[in-house]
């Protein structure tokens, strides 16, 4: 069974949506503007936290 990771909202950022993505095997990047990019096989998907 998998283990769940929880984040208090204080500490949600980029940086640590980055790093979860990683351990989870995506590959990431931040574009021009400093937002997460999360690359699938097919699809990019933009995170961005406010």
């Amino acid at each position: 069974m998998e283990e769940r990771m929880w984040i208090a909202e204080e500490k949600v950022s980029g940086a640590r949506l980055e790093e979860i993505c990683r351990m989870a095997g995506y590959t990431t990047s931040v574009d021009q503007d400093g937002d997460l990019v999360v690359h699938g096989d097919v699809l990019k998907t933009l995170v961005v936290v406010n």
